[in-house]
């Protein structure tokens, strides 16, 4: 019985230990999070397959270079009969039918094309690039968007700890009221002051525990977790290292700049594809096969051989409107260049100085924090003696309190604004040791 009861016991405390430890919330780091991000985003996935597409469509441009085979087979009835086959010796008719069959393979070779392949192919080159880029990009504001709400839920759990933590006071400070207030050694009015600063502490505390649910809602959205069981690990603090001196050697590597560089070579090879158009074809062509009557009797193998020029003369505009087209596209392109070159230098210094304000904003809350501690202990000093009232010790400690939960936001602003100059440089996969 003792073994049975030992082996229970034994039994109980494994299921227990399997479920606690299931029960635990993961720890979710923030290099975790990105690569989870960048396996699971469908936009990125969506955008891969789209540079598997135009590696085959480069593929399938390079094949028109080569030599292209046919074959036909025809089976005709004439209302007359004709010959079979030309004349191929002299004195000798060919047979009459008035069923003709025939197969035939049929090849081209393209010599000359105006330059309009090898046009094709660096089109397709350039879209391959253009696509790159846009990975490139996406990839950018994903981990931006990653990181911005990792340091959200930390920004967000800190501040609803602060709350409770103030929370908690405030219903100490209530309840010391009160028993002052049955001693007749405080008003009514302090417990109504009381009771108004709980009900908007409470509506702070379940105000950020909805903001900070939503966060961890979206990050496992886009990281592509199933539930919220994760937990985040980290620290506001920010060591700042940046130099804002070479910010224009940055702008160049966003991707945005390369996107618009890259249409402009775009409409420049478009310029050359629709001056090709102008430029005689020139081909070789051939073909190989037999004719025979319906009953199979006389059969004549049949062959071809020869070179073609093609060249249009007139198309009724269609090219000189094309050609015209694609230089408007070309100055559209170039203007569109400078536009972003403009947006992107402005994006920089917006961020350069959303860190400046931040970092200021720490060191005014800083200041507030030290100031508020000791006016709280020297309010509480005034208390004990019996001078101060313990409304001027409520008011000093939540002073202290909100400057702490003040800091805590100037530190995420900090972060945020670091993130953003990560982003506007083109920095932000390098902070993370990932390649673009």
């Amino acid at each position: 019985m003792q073994r049975r009861h030992l082996k229970i016991i034994c039994l109980t405390i494994f299921i227990y230990f399997c479920i606690f430890s299931h029960a635990k919330a993961r720890i979710l780091t923030l290099s975790e999070a990105v690569k989870l991000a960048l396996k699971n985003y469908p936009a990125l996935k969506s955008l891969q397959y789209k540079l598997i597409s135009l590696s085959y469509k480069k593929k399938a441009i390079k094949t028109k270079r080569w030599i292209k085979i046919d074959f036909e087979a025809q089976a005709q009835r004439y209302s007359e009969p004709i010959t079979l086959y030309p004349i191929s010796q002299p004195g000798k008719f060919p047979p009459f039918t008035q069923d003709l069959y025939s197969w035939n393979l049929i090849f081209s070779f393209p010599v000359y094309q105006g330059g309009s392949l090898s046009e094709k192919v660096k089109l397709s080159n350039l879209e391959s690039l253009l696509t790159k880029t846009e990975l490139f990009k996406t990839k950018e504001d994903l981990v931006a968007t990653v990181k911005t709400l990792y340091f959200q839920i930390i920004y967000l759990e800190s501040t609803k700890a602060k709350e409770i933590t103030l929370l908690k006071e405030l219903k100490k400070e209530r309840d010391l009221a009160f028993l002052r207030y049955k001693a007749g050694k405080a008003p009514y009015l302090d417990l109504l002051h009381f009771d108004t600063l709980l009900k908007e502490e409470e509506a702070l505390v379940n105000k950020v525990s909805y903001q900070l649910e939503l966060s961890k809602k979206l990050l496992a959205i886009i990281i592509g977790l199933n539930s919220l069981d994760f937990k985040v690990k980290g620290s506001l603090k920010t060591n700042l290292n940046t130099n804002f001196k070479n910010n224009n050697l940055f702008l160049l590597k966003r991707p945005d700049v390369k996107l618009a560089f890259l249409r402009i070579k775009k409409s420049e090879t478009e310029i050359k594809l629709a001056k090709s158009a102008f430029l005689p074809r020139l081909y070789i062509f051939g073909s190989y096969g037999q004719r025979f009557d319906s009953g199979f009797h006389d059969q004549k193998e049949m062959w071809s051989f020869g070179i073609g020029l093609k060249f249009n003369i007139f198309s009724s505009g269609e090219r000189i409107y094309t050609l015209l087209q694609k230089k408007e596209e070309l100055l559209s392109a170039k203007s569109y260049l400078n536009a972003v070159m403009l947006k992107a230098k402005q994006s920089v210094m917006s961020a350069i100085t959303e860190i400046k304000t931040a970092m200021s904003n720490i060191k005014l809350y800083e200041s507030e924090i030290r100031f508020a501690k000791e006016a709280y202990l020297k309010e509480v000093l005034k208390y004990n003696k019996g001078v101060g009232s313990v409304m001027d010790v409520t008011d000093s400690h939540q002073r202290w309190l909100k400057a702490e939960l003040a800091l805590l936001k100037a530190e995420f602003e900090l972060k945020k604004a670091l993130i953003n100059y990560q982003l506007q440089t083109a920095q932000i996969l390098n902070t993370q040791g990932l390649k673009p």
